[in-house]
C-alpha cells in the first residue's frame, strides 16, 4: 500500500514554524507554555517517524524488519503521547494545577499509564502491532486501546473546558475545541481512507491557532526590570481565582523611590528596579515575581498552606532589610509590605488593585511596614464602600439632607446646607466623610455632585424656599468637580431645567481645595460667578493655609470649622483662636458662619463676637427635605412673632 505523505510533510513543516514562533516569541517561563513546546516538539517527531514508517510499510521489501518495527514503534509512540500532553496543557494553562485536591489526577493519568505499559509490554510481545511473515503491517490485538485512550482524553479535555471555562482565554478554549474536533475528523477520514495521513496536519493547525492566544514576550514583560508585568500579573491571579486557587499574594510597595528618583534621576531608578526586580527572581525561586508600576512589586505564592505563610513572611522581611549600593550610594529602601490570602481575604482582581494603587505615607525610622489579616481591613472597608456607591447610583438611593443655617441679626433661619446621604442596603448608613473620599479616588463625584446639585434644584422649584425666608441653599463642590472644564455649562443646563437662578445657590469650596489647586478654582470660580452664584470657603482653620492666596479669591461667606469654636469651650488659648479668626474674617469685610453649634451658650458667644450665622444641632442636624420644610415654617414663624 502508497501512503500519500504530503499531508504529513505539512504538519512537519508547520509544527517547526510553530517551534520557532515559540522559541523567538513567547515566553518558556511560564509551565503551560514549556508544556504546549513539548507538545509541539513531540508531534513533530511523530510527523517525521510517520513520514519513514510510510515509506518502510510501502516498501517493506527495501527496510529490515527491525528497522521497521522501531520506525514504526516510535512514531506511534509519540503519537499516541500527545493527547495526555495536550489534556496537561489545558490544566496547566487553566491553573487548577495549584489546586489542594489533586486526587482527580489519578483518574485522568489512568489512560496514559495503560498506554505506557502496552508500549513497554510491546517490546516483548506484539500487542500493538506486529509484521506478518509476509512482512504485512497489521494491527496487535491491544491495537484499538490507543483509539479508546484518545478518546478519553479528548473527553478530559472537553469537561476541563467547560469546568474551568472562565479560567480560559476564549481565543484558546477555541481552537482546543478545534483540536478536539479535527482529531474526530481526521480519524473518521483516516479510518475511510487509510492513504490519506491527515491525522497529524489537523492537529498542527491546532497548534498554530493555540500559538496565537499565547501572549508575546512584550506583552508579558516590564521592559524596566526585564519581569513579568503588572498585566501579567492581574491575568495570572484572575486565572487562579477563576480556577478555585488558594493562594498568596505578596504585594512590596517602595515608599521612598521617589526620594531616591529625585537625587539619582530617572535612568538610574529604573536601572535599580531592574536589579531588585532580578534579586526577587533569585531569592523567590519557588515564587513568580512581577513589577506592578510606581516602585510596587508582586510575588504570588501558588501553595495554600497556611504554614508557609511564617516562611514568606521571614523571606520578605529579609529583603525588606537588605542594604543596597548602586554606583557608590548606599540605599536605604522603606516599604510596605502586604501579605494576603487569595480568596479568603481578597476574592477579586479589583481589592488587589486597591492594594497596588493606594498611596502610603512616608514611614518615619522604620525600615519596613509587614500588613496582613486584621491589618487589611481598612482597605476590605474602602472596597465595601466603593461597593455601595456602585449600588447607589445603580438604585438612585442617594438621599439629599439639608441642615438649617441661622442668622443673627434677624433671628430667624437664613438659608441651609445640602448634604448628601449615603444608606447602603447592606451596610447601613455609611459617613459621607468616608465615602466621599473613596467617591473622589475612584472618579465617581462627579456623577455625585450633579446628583445633588440637580437634587437641590428640583426640591428648590417645588417648594418655594424664598416664600419661608431661605435666600440660598448651600451646595458643597468636591475639589475634583473645581477641575472641571464643562461645570459652568452643567450646572446651567440642571438650572435652566428646573427654572432655578445663581442667585439662590451658594457654592461651598472646601479650604484645601482653595490651596491645592489655585489657578485653575479660581478661573472656574471666575466662571461661576459671571453666572450669579455666590461662594463659601468651607472648613477654615483644618488646612494649612495662606491666607493671602485664599482671601485673594473673593469668598462671600467663610465657614470656620467646628473644631475652632470648640476648643474655644477648652480654655483661654482657644476662645484667643476663636476672636481673633472672627475679627479678621470680620476686618476683610466677609460674613461668617460658624460650624458646630450645640449649645445655647456656644452661640450667644459667637453673637456677642459678631458671628452673622450659626449652624449645628443646637437648631436641627441634617434632615429629609419634607423635616427641613416643616422646621423652617415652623421656626421662622416663631421668631417673627417674638
Amino acid at each position: 500500500m502508497l501512503y500519500n505523505i504530503h499531508y504529513d510533510v505539512c504538519a512537519l513543516a508547520v509544527s517547526i514554524i510553530t517551534i520557532l514562533g515559540i522559541l523567538f516569541a513567547k515566553d518558556l517561563k511560564r509551565i503551560e507554555n514549556r508544556v504546549f513546546f513539548a507538545v509541539v516538539v513531540v508531534a513533530s517527531l511523530a510527523a517525521v517517524f510517520d513520514i519513514i514508517s510510510a515509506y518502510t510499510i510501502s516498501y517493506p521489501e527495501n527496510y529490515s524488519v527491525g528497522f521497521r518495527f522501531w520506525i514504526n514503534y516510535f512514531f506511534l509512540f509519540f503519537h499516541n503521547m500527545s493527547p495526555a500532553m495536550i489534556y496537561s496543557y489545558v490544566v496547566f494553562s487553566s491553573g487548577v494545577t495549584y489546586r489542594g485536591k489533586v486526587d482527580w489526577y489519578w483518574a485522568t493519568a489512568l489512560p496514559f499509564c495503560v498506554t505506557i505499559s502496552l508500549f513497554i509490554v510491546q517490546l516483548f510481545t506484539p500487542v500493538i502491532f506486529l509484521f506478518e511473515p509476509d512482512l504485512t503491517y497489521t494491527h496487535g490485538v491491544l491495537f484499538y486501546w490507543l483509539y479508546i485512550s484518545t478518546s478519553l482524553y479528548m473527553l478530559f479535555i472537553l469537561v476541563h473546558l467547560i469546568r474551568f471555562r472562565k479560567a480560559m482565554p476564549r481565543g484558546r478554549a477555541g481552537f482546543l475545541v478545534l483540536f478536539i474536533g479535527g482529531m474526530f475528523v481526521s480519524v473518521v477520514v483516516q479510518a475511510i481512507n487509510p492513504r490519506m495521513l491527515i491525522e497529524l496536519f489537523a492537529q498542527s493547525v491546532s497548534y498554530v491557532g493555540i500559538l496565537v492566544t499565547i501572549e508575546d514576550l512584550s506583552d508579558v514583560y516590564d521592559p524596566k526590570t526585564g519581569i513579568y508585568n503588572r498585566k501579567s500579573f492581574e491575568k495570572e491571579c484572575q486565572r487562579l481565582i477563576e480556577s478555585g486557587n488558594h493562594f498568596h499574594v505578596a504585594v512590596i510597595k517602595i515608599v521612598n523611590l521617589p526620594r531616591y528618583m529625585s537625587i539619582l534621576g530617572i535612568s538610574a531608578i529604573n536601572n535599580i528596579l531592574a536589579i531588585l526586580g532580578k534579586s526577587l527572581e533569585r531569592e523567590h525561586k519557588d515564587v513568580v515575581p512581577y513589577y506592578l508600576g510606581q516602585g510596587n512589586f508582586g510575588l504570588i505564592y501558588k501553595k495554600s498552606d497556611h504554614s508557609v505563610v511564617d516562611h514568606m513572611e521571614e523571606d520578605l522581611k529579609r529583603c525588606a532589610v537588605m542594604d543596597w549600593e548602586y554606583k557608590g550610594v548606599s540605599l536605604e529602601f522603606r516599604e510596605v509590605i502586604f501579605l494576603v490570602h487569595v480568596p479568603e481575604e481578597f476574592h477579586s482582581i479589583d481589592l488587589l488593585s486597591t492594594v497596588i494603587d493606594r498611596v502610603e505615607p512616608p514611614l518615619s525610622t522604620e525600615r519596613y511596614r509587614f500588613l496582613q489579616g486584621d491589618d487589611l481591613k481598612p482597605i476590605f472597608r474602602e472596597q465595601e464602600v466603593a461597593q455601595a456607591l456602585a449600588r447607589a447610583q445603580e438604585n438612585h438611593s442617594f438621599k439629599v439632607y439639608y441642615q438649617p443655617i441661622w442668622d443673627s441679626t434677624t433671628g430667624m433661619i437664613h438659608s441651609a446646607e445640602a448634604l448628601i446621604r449615603l444608606f447602603d442596603e447592606d451596610m447601613g448608613f455609611v459617613p459621607p466623610d468616608e465615602f466621599i473620599r473613596v467617591a473622589e479616588q475612584n472618579g465617581t463625584i462627579i456623577e455625585i455632585g450633579e446628583f445633588v446639585f440637580e437634587e437641590v434644584c428640583r426640591f428648590m422649584s417645588q417648594n418655594h424656599l424664598q416664600d419661608l425666608g431661605v435666600e440660598f441653599v448651600e451646595v458643597n463642590l468636591s475639589t475634583v468637580q473645581c477641575m472641571a472644564d464643562n461645570l459652568a455649562a452643567t450646572f446651567q443646563r440642571i438650572m435652566d431645567k428646573y427654572g432655578v437662578s445663581a442667585s439662590s445657590l451658594n457654592l461651598e469650596i472646601t479650604e484645601s481645595a482653595a490651596v491645592e489647586n489655585h489657578h485653575r478654582l479660581k478661573k472656574t470660580m471666575d466662571e461661576l460667578r459671571a453666572m450669579g452664584f455666590t461662594f463659601s470657603m468651607d472648613d477654615y482653620g483644618t488646612g494649612y493655609s495662606n491666607i493671602q492666596n485664599i482671601f485673594s479669591m473673593d469668598f462671600d461667606i467663610i465657614k470656620i470649622d467646628k473644631s475652632i469654636l470648640w476648643d474655644a469651650d477648652k480654655g483661654v488659648m482657644g476662645d484667643v483662636i476663636l476672636a481673633s479668626t472672627i475679627k479678621m474674617i470680620k476686618d476683610m469685610d466677609r460674613r461668617i458662619v460658624t460650624e458646630g453649634v450645640e449649645t445655647l451658650e456656644q452661640r450667644d458667644k459667637l453673637v456677642e463676637l459678631g458671628c452673622d450665622y450659626c449652624q449645628g444641632y443646637y437648631y436641627s442636624k441634617p434632615v429629609p427635605g419634607n423635616e427641613f420644610i416643616a422646621y423652617v415654617t415652623e421656626f421662622n414663624q416663631n421668631a417673627q412673632v417674638s
